[in-house]
């Protein structure tokens, strides 16, 4: 099933936010002063936010067009994402906690989870290209 413009303009956008996301994180940090290096980490988180947002909004687009599926919330798009055989049990549960972290970075501000949520970005970045090619094929 070809799928429409609308979709293919979304994987497009998608993929080139996580190149970004990508490329942000491989920035050393330590070769900073601490306060360049607090920016780059903002940078890097808010290129997390980007793409997570991105990331369901495009599977969510894939599972209307192609299954007929509407649906309005990240994890219920990643349920059916499941369902319908995109990704496995391992990566849904992944997906569930990537979106948590989105939740915590958007709604509390507290440098403890800043820091906690930080140190889960090469697990998210790795995790987004998985399901990014999963979505692709």
């Amino acid at each position: 099933m070809e799928l429409p413009e609308k979709y293919n303009s979304k994987i497009a956008e998608l993929q080139k936010a996580v190149k970004g996301f990508s490329e942000a994180m491989k920035i050393d940090l330590f070769s900073f002063t601490e306060i360049i290096s607090d920016v780059v980490k903002n940078g890097q988180i808010q290129k997390f936010e980007y793409c997570s947002e991105l990331l369901w909004k495009t599977t969510k687009v894939l599972l209307s067009e192609k299954h007929g599926i509407i649906i309005a919330s990240p994890k219920s798009i990643y349920r059916e994402l499941f369902k319908n055989n995109y990704i496995n049990e391992q990566q849904f549960e992944k997906l569930i906690r990537l979106v948590d972290d989105r939740n915590i970075l958007s709604h509390i501000y507290n440098e403890n989870y800043f820091e906690e949520v930080y140190k889960r970005l090469p697990q998210h970045l790795e995790l987004m290209k998985i399901v990014l090619e999963k979505i692709t094929e």
